[in-house]
């Protein structure tokens, strides 16, 4: 069953919207994981920022000869029992200063009997995670008894960590406008902001305990950064930029699927409206060439030579316009096949232009436009012009210029057909006329088979869209082209370009 057009087309952009619809959703979904593996990262930035911060506090601390000197003390205690379900427990004690662990325990299931690596292994797994915790907050709140933090320090480490993970668009002296914060509850005990940064309402905020967690005088890092967009964007520009170019090839081809579509339909037309037209007039030559000598031969017109003459030249003429409705016909299933052979010859142009003037002039005054004036003119420079070309097929395309020059004229219609030689290996023949132009949004489209310029939606001259078709054709297999210059009410001037030099395929001379 054939669908129609439309219900194709809305198929089409129907599967477009859902593919660009899922690699949307697919995005979002991979922005919110990248946010949050850049915020992991930013926290993670932090603690490192604390660790660096400690190290230099005590490295300070270590070089002063002359500052005072103690030793930071701290003892843990742990116990197992494999007679509960799993459990993790930390006891603190606190004491002047800070906090001091007591003891950890940790349980195993009874079903599972676990070796002592095993156990070993949970354990340290447990220690690194709350213990460490508090082990750096209790050395934290003994360190700040004898030297307190250094914002600036924690600052830069933080933008270094920052830069090196590739997260913050900057360097050590610009880095990404920030502000750092120490508070002591609700206190601050210090703060360091980027030059000429001020946080906006819309600002985003990332805190760090590093003592006395839960309570009143708790101690914490706060940063304030503004939204992440730019920097999560950032992180995923090798996956957007190439999601935007797989979205750009398949709006592209179904562009293209769409508009070859429309196109073939347009042909298909085309070749409805050309099989009526061409049919129409092949059967007008045969009627008459039929009317012609059936009047000869049952009407006794053979008995009166002139009356006899009359009518066979009457089948002749509609013979030999049926012959070349034939031969286009013909010349237009060839035109594809590339081993078609040109018998290329040196050509007079005066020779060959000078028999179709006459034969286009005598045409128009037995035609139906019996009152439309047809004035030719040819110019020939030098004299004995000649071109290399198949005489034939040059002779069919001056007279399809000719023809075409006098079917899209007025009343009265001036032909100007100039032959000379402009370069030593280029000859033009050029036919213009006065007629009525052809709009610009047409040119591209004229030399394209069937092709027939309209007026709104009717074609006000007889014609198959072949005409002009056939004259570029035949000229590239010429080796030469056609180009056309028009304006509408103006007239039109087509241009044949022959360059001598150009290999063709020839017929071999019998």
């Amino acid at each position: 069953m054939k669908l129609h057009l439309k219900y194709i087309v809305t198929l089409v952009i129907t599967a477009l919207v859902c593919i660009f619809a899922y690699q949307t959703y697919w995005l979002v979904g991979l922005y919110q994981s990248q946010e949050k593996e850049v915020e992991a990262k930013i926290k993670g930035g932090m603690e490192y920022a604390h660790f660096m911060e400690m190290k230099k506090r005590i490295e300070r601390l270590r070089n002063d000869d002359k500052g005072p000197h103690r030793q930071l003390t701290g003892s843990v205690a742990f116990s197992m029992d494999e007679d509960d379900d799993i459990d993790q427990k930390v006891k603190v004690k606190k004491v002047r200063g800070g906090k001091i662990v007591q003891s950890v325990q940790t349980t195993f299931t009874k079903q599972e009997k676990r070796s002592e690596d095993d156990k070993d292994q949970e354990l340290m797994m447990m220690m690194s995670g709350k213990l460490a915790t508090m082990v750096q907050q209790a050395l934290f709140g003994k360190l700040n008894e004898i030297a307190k933090p250094d914002i600036n320090d924690y600052d830069s480490a933080w933008v270094a960590k920052m830069l090196s993970d590739s997260l913050l668009v900057g360097d050590d002296i610009h880095p990404l406008p920030h502000q750092i914060q120490l508070f002591a509850g609700k206190k601050v005990l210090a703060k360091v902001t980027t030059k000429g940064y001020v946080s906006s309402a819309n600002a985003k905020q990332y805190q760090y305990v590093v003592c006395n967690e839960g309570e009143a005088n708790e101690e914490k890092y706060v940063l304030t950064l503004e939204p992440l967009t730019m920097t999560v964007l950032s992180q995923m520009a090798g996956i957007l930029a190439t999601s935007l170019f797989i979205m750009l090839i398949l709006a592209f081809v179904f562009w293209f699927l769409i508009h070859t579509m429309l196109k073939q339909k347009t042909l298909d037309e085309m070749k409805s409206d050309f099989t009526n037209n061409i049919t129409h007039e092949l059967k007008t030559p045969i009627a008459v060439a039929y009317a012609a000598t059936d009047s000869l031969l049952n009407y006794g017109m053979l008995q009166h030579p002139d009356k006899a003459r009359k009518y066979l030249n009457i089948a002749q003429e509609q013979l030999q316009t049926l012959s070349g409705l034939v031969e286009q016909i013909l010349s237009m299933s060839m035109e594809r096949r590339k081993s078609m052979l040109l018998n290329i010859v040196e050509v007079p142009m005066k020779e060959v232009i000078e028999p179709l003037i006459s034969q286009h002039q005598l045409k128009v005054k037995s035609g139906e436009r019996t009152d439309k004036k047809v004035n030719i003119s040819l110019s020939v420079e030098p004299e004995n012009l000649m071109v290399h070309a198949d005489r034939m097929h040059f002779s069919n395309i001056v007279s399809n210029l000719i023809d075409n020059a006098i079917k899209y004229s007025e009343d009265s219609v001036k032909i100007e057909i100039k032959a000379f030689q402009k370069a030593e290996d280029e000859v033009l023949v050029s036919v213009s006329d006065n007629g009525i132009g052809i709009a610009h949004d047409k040119l591209p489209y004229i030399f394209d088979k069937f092709y027939r310029v309209t007026d709104g939606n009717k074609y006000t001259v007889k014609g198959y869209g072949l005409g002009l078709f056939y004259v570029k054709s035949l000229m590239e297999k010429m080796g030469g082209s056609v180009s056309v210059e028009s304006e509408p009410g103006k007239g039109s001037c087509f241009t044949l370009h022959f360059l001598k030099g150009k290999k063709v395929k020839s017929k071999k001379k019998q």
